[in-house]
C-alpha cells in the first residue's frame, strides 16, 4: 500500500511537472505573440518621436483581434503621417524658393531706393545751389532797381533844368529881337539925322557967311549920324550872329529835352523790367523753397523705405533659414517616392549664407527660432529598427 502511495504520488508529481511545463510554454508563446509585436509598435512609434523612421514601411497584420487592429491604427498612422510630411516638404521648398525671390527682390529693390536716395541728396545740394543763385539775383535785381531809380531821378532833373535852359534861350532869343528891333529904330534916326544934317548944311551954304558956322555944326552932327549907323550896323551883325547862335542852342536844347524825356521814359521801363524780374525772382525762390521741402521729405520717406527693404530682406533671409530647418527635420523622415528630389531639396551651403543679408543695427530685430530639445538622428538606411509581425 505504501508502494501505490508512493507511486501515486510520484505520477501526480510528474504529471503536475508536465501540466506545469505546458502551461509555462502556452504562457511564453502566449506572451511571445502578443508582448513581442506591442513592443516593435511601441519602438517604431519611439522611432518616429525621435524624428527618425521609415514612414514607407507597413506593419503586418496576421490577426482580427486587438493586436491586429493595433497594427491597422498604425500602418494608418503611418500613412497619414507620409503624406503630411510630403506635403509640409514641398510646401518648404516652395516657401524657400519664395523666401529666395523675396530677398533678391528686395536687395533690388533697396539697391534702387538707396540709388534713388542718392539722386534725391544730389537733386538737394542741386536745388540748394540754384536756391543761391537765386536769392543772389533777386539781391542783384533789387540793387540794380534801387540804382535805376535813381538814375531815373537823375534824368527828371536833368529834363527839368533843360526845359529851364530852352526857356531861358527862348527869352534870350526875344531879348535879342527886341533888341534887334531897337538898333533897327536907331538905324533910321541917324538916317534921319543924317538927311537933316545935310539939309542943314545946304541951309548954311545959302547964308553964306552968316552961316558957316551952323554949316560946321551940321556936319558933325552929320559925321555923328554916320557914325551912329555904322554901330547900329555893328550892333546889328552882331546881334545877328548872336540870334543865330541862340537859334541853334534853342535848337539844340530841344533836341537834349527830348533825348532826356526819352531817357526817363526809357529808365521808366527798365525799372518796370527790372521790378518784374525781381518779383519772379522772389516767386522763384519760393518755389524752389517748397521743391526743396519737398525733395527733403522725399528723401526722408526714401530712407525709411529703404530701412523697410533691408528690414523684408532681413525676414526673408530667416524665413529661408527657417525652411531650410524644416526641411532638415522632414527630410530625417524616408518618405518613399519623391525621395529622389529630397535629396535636391535647397540646403543653405555657406556661399548662400553670405549671400543672405544680415539685419542692420536698430532696422530688424532677428527672428526667434522655435527652441528644440535635440537635433534628429539621422534614419538608417536599410530600416534594421523596423520588424515585420
Amino acid at each position: 500500500a505504501a508502494a501505490d502511495l508512493r507511486n501515486a504520488i510520484i505520477s501526480a508529481t510528474l504529471l503536475g511537472a508536465a501540466l506545469f511545463a505546458a502551461i509555462a510554454l502556452l504562457a511564453f508563446g502566449f506572451v511571445r505573440r502578443i508582448v513581442g509585436p506591442i513592443k516593435r509598435t511601441a519602438d517604431a512609434m519611439g522611432d518616429i518621436a525621435q524624428g527618425r523612421g521609415d514612414l514607407t514601411r507597413r506593419l503586418t497584420i496576421e490577426s482580427n483581434d486587438e493586436v491586429g487592429n493595433l497594427a491597422v491604427q498604425f500602418n494608418a498612422f503611418a500613412g497619414r503621417m507620409q503624406d503630411t510630411l510630403r506635403d509640409v516638404r514641398r510646401s518648404t521648398v516652395s516657401v524657400y524658393h519664395s523666401a529666395g525671390e523675396i530677398s533678391r527682390s528686395s536687395e533690388e529693390l533697396s539697391t534702387r531706393t538707396e540709388q534713388a536716395a542718392a539722386n534725391l541728396q544730389e537733386t538737394s545740394a542741386s536745388m540748394e545751389e540754384i536756391t543761391s543763385t537765386v536769392n543772389h539775383s533777386a539781391d542783384n535785381a533789387q540793387q540794380a532797381n534801387k540804382l535805376v531809380q535813381s538814375t531815373a531821378e537823375v534824368a527828371h532833373q536833368g529834363e527839368e533844368a533843360m526845359g529851364q535852359v530852352e526857356n531861358t534861350m527862348r527869352d534870350i532869343n526875344d531879348s535879342a529881337t527886341r533888341i534887334s528891333e531897337i538898333i533897327t529904330m536907331i538905324d533910321a534916326i541917324a538916317f534921319q539925322t543924317n538927311i537933316l544934317a545935310l539939309n542943314a548944311s545946304v541951309e548954311a551954304a545959302r547964308a553964306g557967311e552968316h552961316g558957316r558956322g551952323f554949316a560946321v555944326v551940321a556936319q558933325e552932327v552929320r559925321t555923328l549920324a554916320s557914325r551912329s549907323s555904322n554901330a547900329s550896323k555893328e550892333i546889328r551883325a552882331l546881334i545877328d550872329t548872336s540870334v543865330q547862335h541862340t537859334h541853334t542852342g534853342a535848337e539844340l536844347v530841344r533836341n537834349a529835352g527830348a533825348t532826356m524825356r526819352e531817357i526817363v521814359e526809357s529808365v521808366s521801363k527798365v525799372t518796370d523790367v527790372i521790378g518784374e524780374i525781381s518779383a519772379g525772382a522772389k516767386e522763384q525762390s519760393s518755389g524752389i523753397g517748397q521743391i526743396n521741402t519737398a525733395v527733403a521729405e522725399m528723401d526722408t520717406m526714401t530712407q525709411q523705405n529703404a530701412a523697410m527693404v533691408q528690414e523684408s530682406t532681413t525676414a526673408a533671409a530667416d524665413m529661408r533659414r527657417h525652411a531650410e530647418h524644416l526641411n532638415e527635420l522632414v527630410n530625417s523622415f524616408v518618405l518613399g517616392e519623391d525621395d529622389s528630389q529630397s535629396q535636391t531639396t535647397p540646403q543653405l551651403n555657406d556661399q548662400t549664407r553670405q549671400a543672405l543679408p544680415a539685419s542692420r543695427s536698430g532696422t530688424s530685430q532677428e527672428l526667434k527660432r522655435p527652441a528644440l530639445s535635440s537635433k534628429p538622428a539621422p534614419t538608417k538606411a536599410g530600416g534594421d529598427d523596423w520588424e515585420e509581425f
